[in-house]
């Protein structure tokens, strides 16, 4: 039960754990052990000896850096073989959209169906309301400066800023920038983002702040409409959430 109670707080304190769990051996007691590793230190539970309890621990880190689950058959010591599967528990990556149109309800739509948590920020009602984000968990219709104050935004948040005619991105991105979220993204002609980028550094924030916000935003894969350009940021998301993308701080001259 204390392994159950130590994932419901992980789920619900933002926290982050490793899942050790042993799926096969040819020694079947130990089948079905399980180790949790969280900042807590580490819960065992079933039989298991101390070679697999190692084995298991140095797993638990290979899974924090890797950021995504694998397999592992390994022989322990002699006569010993075990497979591990190893998983990281935390809880759902989540979304902020600075913007209820139409590229932003396809983004949204895409991100609730890979697992994110969705909340939608925008000022008109026809455009932040359940009726319209019925899968989103939080809808705000209010100004987005008054968003950006109220919301919580960590190391498990990513920002896509796509206003309505680009009318407030300027506004949420440097009400953003200096928080702690994985990824910032804006849409955008690259001329505009080199022209943002440069009034952000007229008002005070620094070069690497600055070369780590993603614009234009999404994979370069020629996408046209909503749904392809849907699909472009969500797959740079998806690969960032993987540690599978390294971005390259650029700033782009050229329009497009």
């Amino acid at each position: 039960m204390e392994l159950y109670r130590r994932l419901y707080d992980v789920l619900n304190t933002g926290k982050k754990a490793a899942l050790v769990t042993i799926t096969n051996s040819s020694k079947k007691e130990v089948v079905g052990g399980k180790i949790l590793v969280d900042d807590s230190g580490i819960i065992k539970v079933g039989e298991m000896s101390r070679e697999v309890f190692k084995v298991a621990k140095e797993l638990a880190q290979e899974v924090f850096a890797k950021n995504t689950p694998f397999s592992l058959e390994k022989r322990v010591c002699d006569g010993l073989d075990v497979e591990f599967f190893v998983e990281t528990i935390a809880p759902a990556p989540k979304a902020i959209l600075f913007g209820g149109g139409h590229v932003s309800f396809a983004v949204a739509e895409m991100l609730n169906r890979v697992g994110f948590s969705i909340t939608i920020v925008d000022d008109r009602s026809e455009f932040a309301s359940k009726e319209r984000f019925p899968f989103a968990d939080k809808i705000l219709c209010c100004s987005f400066q008054e968003a950006i104050q109220s919301l919580e935004i960590d190391g498990n948040t990513y920002v896509i800023i796509m206003t309505r005619g680009h009318l407030h991105d300027y506004e949420c991105l440097a009400g953003v920038l200096n928080s702690e979220a994985k990824y910032i993204g804006m849409i955008g002609s690259r001329r505009k983002v080199k022209l943002l980028k440069e009034r952000l550094n007229k008002e005070g924030f620094t070069e690497e702040r600055i070369s780590s916000i993603y614009a234009p935003i999404g994979l370069d894969i020629g996408a046209e409409t909503p749904e392809e350009i849907a699909i472009s940021i969500v797959a740079e998301l998806i690969a960032i959430r993987r540690g599978k993308f390294k971005k390259e701080p650029e700033v782009m001259s050229d329009d497009r």
